[in-house]
């Protein structure tokens, strides 16, 4: 992912690639989605390993939730649930193989082809 001019949820100016620092960056246009995501991922992940980010210039569809390396993980509409679903997936795959069927059936194939990573 390319490093974008952001602002961090106290307005502070950073950018994606200053802020990651070897965490999980979620990203997205508005501020409290980006809380909401991010408040998601680091139930997952850990509180500290998660920060949650507004570019300064808008234009991102959706949310991204970017590595620790810099590479896009996940991409999605605004929708936490999806972010933990999919979180708890690629953590712990064999305690989750049933739940991947009926992720992918409640998708629309659209959003399928464009958002899965």
């Amino acid at each position: 992912m390319p490093d974008l001019a952001c602002r961090r949820p106290d307005g502070g100016a950073t950018t994606l690639h200053a802020a990651i620092g070897g965490r999980w960056a979620v990203l997205a246009d508005d501020r409290h989605v980006a809380a909401r995501h991010a408040e998601a991922a680091a139930a997952q992940l850990g509180a500290d390993l998660v920060v949650a980010l507004t570019p300064v210039e808008p234009g991102s569809p959706g949310v991204t939730l970017i590595r620790p390396d810099g590479h896009i993980g996940w991409r999605h509409r605004p929708a936490p649930d999806r972010l933990t679903t999919w979180l708890n997936q690629v953590l712990w795959p064999a305690e989750n193989a049933t739940a991947v069927p009926a992720i992918r059936e409640t998708t629309p194939p659209s959003w399928r082809r464009r958002w899965t990573c």
